[in-house]
């Protein structure tokens, strides 16, 4: 009997929490980093998925659309991934469900979530230093400091693909510029 139900599988890789390699770090419990995935259905039900230890999602028991799902994907310090998950009916007589997945790929360095990387970012980073908050902890190891600036720096000026809006990047703020945050790190 075939299934008339679909599923969905994701691995977020959020690019500050892999390692050098960009691999994802089998000593890392990825549940503990604030991963937040929402799939909803075309009909507007919105079920959140839990990543798992090696930062994994799923879901089962979908039903399949002729409209794709949305896929959601946040992660503290990194640029929001946004996708369209096709999970419609397949085979003969459209009777089967399907399976879907992703490998969300999100970028580090956006601190205030407003889709680009610039010195607001920066300046987040900075003021956030030395203590544990999370926004700016980009790399999550428990103190915002020079390398979760790192992240702002390396991507600079970067803009998030994925969004719905785009948000012009700031270079100076309060007559202040990347330049400045770096020095002080």
């Amino acid at each position: 009997m075939l299934n008339a139900q679909s599923s969905f599988t994701a691995r977020p890789a959020a690019e500050a929490l892999l390692t050098k390699d960009y691999a994802y770090d089998t000593e890392r419990d990825y549940r503990l980093d604030g991963i937040r995935t929402e799939l909803t259905a075309p009909d507007g039900t919105r079920r959140t998925l839990d990543a798992d230890a090696a930062a994994r999602v799923s879901a089962g028991d979908l039903a399949p659309a002729e409209k794709p799902y949305r896929l959601e994907v946040r992660v503290p310090g990194h640029f929001t991934w946004t996708e369209d998950i096709d999970l419609g009916l397949t085979g003969y007589g459209a009777v089967a469900g399907t399976s879907g997945s992703s490998v969300a790929s999100l970028v580090a360095g956006d601190v205030n979530g407003d889709d680009v990387i610039d010195v607001r970012d920066a300046a987040a980073v900075y003021d956030a230093r030395g203590t544990a908050r999370r926004s700016a902890d980009i790399n999550h190891d428990g103190t915002v400091d020079g390398k979760d600036l790192t992240w702002v720096v390396t991507n600079y000026l970067q803009q998030n693909t994925m969004a719905d809006r785009f948000t012009d990047p700031v270079k100076r703020l309060h007559g202040r510029t990347l330049e400045y945050y770096t020095a002080r790190m």
